[in-house]
C-alpha cells in the first residue's frame, strides 16, 4: 500500500503519480473495469467516474466515488512493480536505487518521507528471493578450498539480502548496494553506499564498473579479439556466505574450443569492500600466445560527478574552472585524452597498481578505490584513466606471457567504498 503521511494530491497528479505502477494483486472489490484484477487501469476507471454517486465506484461506502475512493482503491494496488511489466524484480528495485534520496512517493515504501536504505530493504523483504543455482561441472579455480556455509536469505532476519531477475542480481549489505548486469552491459551497473545518493555508475551508456572489456589471444598468427561486456556468459554460480557472498560468471570456448573465462565477484558482507577475480582458463590443447585483457579499473564511472581520479602515485582534479570531468572533457574537444596514467615495469615484480575516482554528492564527497597487487606473468601491465566527451574510462590492461595447456592466469582486483 502506498503513504497515508504525504498530502493529498490532486486526482491528475494522483493518477499520473500511481500509473507508473503495475498490478500483481486481484481482488473481487476494486476490479472496476473487469480484467480480472485490480491494477491502475482501475484507477483511471475511477478517476472518470470522480462524483459520481453510482455505487459501482463508492469503494468506502460513503455515496459518492471521491478521494476517499481512490485511496482505497491505491491500498489494493500492490508496491514494487515500478516499470510496469507485471512482476516486481531487480529491474523495479533499480529503479527504486536510481530514485534514492528523492521524496517520489511512487518509491517510499517506508513513508518517512524520503527514497532511501529502508524502502529498498521493505522492497525486497516482500518479495522473496528465488535460491541460487547449484554449482556443476565447472573449473575448480578457486585458491580457498574452505566452503561457505549457505544462507538461505528468504527467511526472517539475513544478515544481508539478495534479490535476483532474469537481467540482473542485486545485493544489499549491511554498507552498501550492488547491482550486477547479466547481459548488455555485464558488469556492475549500480554501486554505492547507504547513505550515498549519487552513484558511482552513470545513468548513461556505457553505464558499468568491473566490466571485462576486451580478450584477444593470437591464433595462426593472426590477433583474435573477443568484446566480453556483452551477452554470451553463462547463468551465475551463486554461493551465499555469512562473510562472503560469491558470484561466479563463466564463458565457455572463448574465441576457441577449450578456452574458458571467467568473473568471479566476492563481496565482503560486513564492509564496503570487495574482490573481482577475472580468469583465463586454457584448455585447448594448445599454448596461448600472448593473452590479452582490457579490465574495469574501475571501468566507466559517473564522471559528470567526479571531482578527483588518482593512481597509486598521483591525483587530478578538472581543470579550472569545471568542477567535473564531463564538463572539462566537452571544453578540451578532443575524441580522448590522458588523465592519468601507471606503466609497471615488464621483467619484474611490479608495484601495486591503484586507481581511485571520487564523486562529490552535495557537499559529501565519496571514494571508490581499486587496488591490484600483480605478479611477474606479465609482458605489459599499465592502467590508465582517459576523458573523453561522452565518458570517462578507468581501466587495466595487462598482456600475459603465453599460459601452457592446462594452466591458467588471473588477475584480482580489490575494490573499497569510503566516505572522504
Amino acid at each position: 500500500m502506498y503513504c497515508k503521511k504525504t498530502p493529498l494530491l490532486s486526482i491528475g497528479r494522483l493518477l499520473s503519480s500511481f500509473l507508473l505502477t503495475a498490478a500483481l494483486y486481484a481482488s473481487p472489490t476494486g476490479d472496476l473495469d473487469d480484467n480480472g484484477r485490480v491494477d491502475t487501469g482501475d484507477l483511471a476507471v475511477l478517476v472518470q467516474a470522480y462524483g459520481s454517486t453510482d455505487p459501482a465506484y463508492d469503494l468506502n461506502g460513503d455515496g459518492q466515488a471521491n478521494f476517499q475512493d481512490a485511496l482505497t482503491l491505491i491500498e489494493r494496488i500492490p508496491t514494487g512493480d515500478f516499470n510496469g511489466d507485471s512482476q516486481a524484480d531487480t529491474d523495479d528495485l533499480a529503479l527504486l536505487v536510481k530514485a534514492y534520496g528523492s521524496d517520489d512517493l511512487i518509491y517510499d515504501l517506508s513513508c518517512d518521507g524520503q527514497v532511501d536504505f529502508q524502502d529498498a530493504l521493505i522492497f525486497i523483504d516482500r518479495f522473496k528471493p528465488s535460491p541460487p543455482p547449484k554449482e556443476t561441472g565447472t573449473p575448480d579455480t578457486s585458491t580457498d578450498e574452505s566452503a561457505e556455509e549457505q544462507v538461505d536469505l528468504s527467511t526472517p532476519a539475513p544478515k544481508y539480502l539478495y534479490w535476483t531477475s532474469p537481467n540482473s542480481l542485486t545485493f544489499a549489505f549491511a554498507e552498501y548496494i550492488i547491482i550486477i548486469s547479466k547481459g548488455s552491459p555485464f558488469g556492475i551497473v549500480s554501486l554505492r553506499l547507504l547513505e550515498q545518493r549519487t552513484n558511482f555508475v552513470p545513468s548513461r551508456d556505457p553505464a558499468v564498473l568491473a566490466d571485462w572489456e576486451w580478450f584477444r589471444i593470437d591464433v595462426d598468427g593472426k590477433q583474435e579479439w573477443l568484446k566480453l561486456i556483452t551477452p554470451g556468459w553463462d547463468e551465475p554460480i551463486i554461493d551465499l556466505g555469512d562473510e562472503i557472498a560469491r558470484v561466479r560468471f563463466l564463458r565457455q570456448d572463448a574465441i576457441t574450443q577449450g578456452i574458458i573465462l571467467g568473473v568471479e565477484y566476492e563481496f565482503s558482507t560486513r564492509r564496503p569492500e570487495f574482490d573481482v577475480r577475472y580468469f583465463i582458463v586454457n584448455d585447448s590443447g594448445q599454448t596461448l600466445q600472448q593473452p590479452y585483457v582490457m579490465l574495469g579499473f574501475p571501468g566507466f564511472p559517473n564522471f559528470s560527478s567526479i571531482v578527483e581520479v588518482g593512481t597509486a602515485f598521483e591525483t587530478r582534479t578538472p581543470r579550472a574552472p569545471f568542477d567535473n570531468f564531463r564538463d572539462e572533457a566537452v571544453d578540451v574537444n578532443l575524441s580522448e585524452y590522458p588523465l592519468l596514467y601507471h606503466n609497471a615495469l615488464p621483467g619484474v615484480l611490479p608495484e601495486e597498481l591503484k586507481a581511485s575516482i571520487v564523486v562529490a554528492d552535495g557537499d559529501r564527497l565519496f571514494e571508490l578505490e581499486t587496488t591490484y597487487a600483480p605478479t611477474n606473468s606479465y609482458s605489459s601491465l599499465r592502467s590508465a584513466h582517459t576523458n573523453k566527451p561522452d565518458y570517462l574510462t578507468s581501466h587495466l590492461y595487462a598482456t600475459f606471457f603465453n599460459i601452457p595447456q592446462n594452466r591458467q592466469q588471473a588477475i584480482t582486483v580489490h575494490y573499497a567504498l569510503s566516505e572522504r
